[in-house]
């Protein structure tokens, strides 16, 4: 044991941005490649940059405001089409990355393409405007269960 060298934080540290960039790489190649079918599947989640921890130079703690969601879009077997780091759900961020999609998604004349999102209402226009009138879109079942269960739950339980 006393034969090894231990690696200090740096050498950690730069190992760990190494490593980043390597998959980064390697995600962003798969993205360029990857096709869709019939359906597509896009998520907000908050869960995500909640838990991302990012360090000033000072190695004080940051939470920056322009990275309050993550947007994920994948086909209908999860491979992972376009993603992105935004301010909130609106529109202008969400519309940039589903333009760069458009060419992945298969064509109308196959059949009906579905999106299936997080809040059907809220993205319908979107989705439409950016797609065509070709896209059925549909609620993700985990937002209708969790909407739901919020709606019928007992406020005894809620505490």
């Amino acid at each position: 044991m006393t034969s090894h060298m231990c690696l200090d934080a740096e050498v950690l540290k730069d190992l760990w941005l190494t490593h980043t960039e390597i998959l980064s790489r390697l995600c962003l190649a798969q993205m360029k490649d990857t096709k869709c079918d019939r359906v597509f599947r896009i998520d907000h989640s908050q869960t995500f940059c909640s838990k991302l921890k990012v360090y000033g130079a000072d190695g004080r703690k940051e939470q920056s405001a322009s990275i309050r969601m993550l947007l994920l879009v994948q086909n209908e077997v999860g491979q992972i089409m376009g993603r992105t780091l935004t301010k909130s759900e609106n529109h202008a961020e969400t519309e940039t990355l589903l333009q760069s999609l458009v060419s992945k998604t298969g064509n109308a004349s196959d059949g009906p393409r579905i999106c299936v999102c997080d809040n059907a209402n809220a993205n319908r226009n979107l989705i439409e405007r950016v797609f065509g009138d070709g896209v059925e879109i549909k609620q993700d079942p985990f937002h209708v269960i969790t909407r739901f269960t919020d709606k019928v739950s007992d406020s005894s339980t809620k505490r």
